[in-house]
């Protein structure tokens, strides 16, 4: 009998009881004992196992501690390069302090890249979060633009007010120029800027395809891409910039962000905002006619948990933005695309569907975002 312990304890991996948070090769097939998890290094750890995301939620470790909003009304800011959370109408007032990792395990990590090759992505790690109804969360004008963000719980996280990510996405293109994403091998949606006075800009793409500027030299629409899964976090491009003869307006609409919020437990009754902005209308000033600016494409909202419930209240929004309009016989820009709206894990709706545009694609027991480790 205590040759087959023994055969089995190696199986499972080198084993020592009396090891309490050390750590040991692993066992053949990438095995480990019962509370210890395989890692890259082919050693077991005693910690959260690196999820196996096709039946659950990837949470994190709370090491930020409950980000709790009720008593709080109007406007919190978050910035994507510091962590910080603080009130717009007291910018003195920080709810949530400063702190830059590397590390996964701490708090926040400041727009680090993502494996897959999307743009970077800042992510913060808490117990539970709860955002009320008086409550309206927005990028930190201090905090830069063109960054996925992430809010990760290990308990509930409950939104019931607003996240409003317009226009952290890609920027719009200058007059004539084309507009941009974040540094990304996955995007190129951007729409092009218009190459004649008059004529518009192209609007930007993402789910699909955007539409060409009008007029003789419009901008070119931009491409789609990413996938209907955002496995990879991605942001909405920005348009293309109207043709003008000068250097003032036309310029095409911002795109919208991105937003993942995943959670053991997630009620959604608020509502979450990546529109992509409208591109400029012309120059009315010109001299002779001007472009208008192309829209920026709708952004990415990711929802991910075991248990996701979406209240009659909620409503998710990733639309394309509207065309610049030209002035003085000048041409419009074009239009951009919609954006992508995922809900991954198992989905409860009570009393109806929200006001969801695009219609969001349902996953359960799917692969959520791969966030760095």
């Amino acid at each position: 009998m205590r040759f087959v312990v023994i055969v089995m304890l190696s199986l499972a991996g080198c084993y020592n009881p009396q090891i309490g948070e050390g750590k040991f090769l692993c066992g053949p097939a990438n095995s480990c004992p019962a509370g210890f998890s395989c890692a890259s290094d082919n050693r077991c750890y005693r910690m959260a196992p690196t999820p196996d995301m096709t039946s659950t939620a990837f949470v994190g470790n709370g090491a930020l501690g409950d980000l709790d909003l009720s008593a709080q009304t109007g406007v919190v800011l978050f910035n994507g390069k510091t962590g910080v959370f603080k009130l717009a109408a007291a910018p003195n007032t920080v709810l949530v302090g400063p702190g830059v990792s590397t590390d996964f395990a701490a708090g926040f990590q400041m727009q680090v890249t993502q494996p897959s090759g999307g743009p970077p992505v800042s992510i913060w790690n808490f117990g539970k979060v709860v955002i009320p109804s008086g409550v309206i969360l927005q990028s930190d004008p201090a905090g830069g633009a063109g960054y996925a963000i992430a809010f990760l719980a290990t308990g509930q996280l409950t939104l019931q007010g607003a996240i409003d990510v317009r226009g952290l996405g890609g920027f719009g293109g200058l007059p004539g120029k084309a507009g941009k994403d974040p540094s990304s091998s996955l995007m190129t949606g951007g729409g092009g800027g218009a190459t004649a006075e008059g004529s518009g800009g192209g609007g930007a793409g993402h789910k699909d395809a955007g539409k060409a500027g009008d007029g003789p030299s419009g901008g070119i629409a931009g491409t789609a891409y990413g996938n209907d899964d955002l496995t990879v976090l991605v942001v909405g491009s920005g348009g293309g910039g109207g043709g003008t003869p000068t250097s003032t307006g036309s310029r095409g609409g911002t795109g919208g962000g991105g937003i993942a919020l995943i959670s053991a437990v997630l009620d959604i009754a608020g509502k979450i905002d990546v529109t992509g902005a409208n591109g400029e209308a012309g120059d009315s000033n010109a001299p002779t006619s001007a472009g208008g600016g192309g829209a920026g494409a709708g952004g990415a909202i990711l929802l991910g948990g075991n248990s996701v419930t979406l209240e009659s209240s909620h409503t998710l929004l990733a639309l394309g933005g509207g065309a610049g309009v030209g002035s003085s016989g000048g041409s419009s820009g074009g239009i951009a695309s919609k954006g992508r709206i995922t809900v991954i894990g198992t989905v409860v709706t009570n009393g109806g569907t929200g006001n969801d545009m695009p219609v969001p694609t349902i996953k359960t027991n799917s692969l959520i975002a791969t966030f760095p480790r």
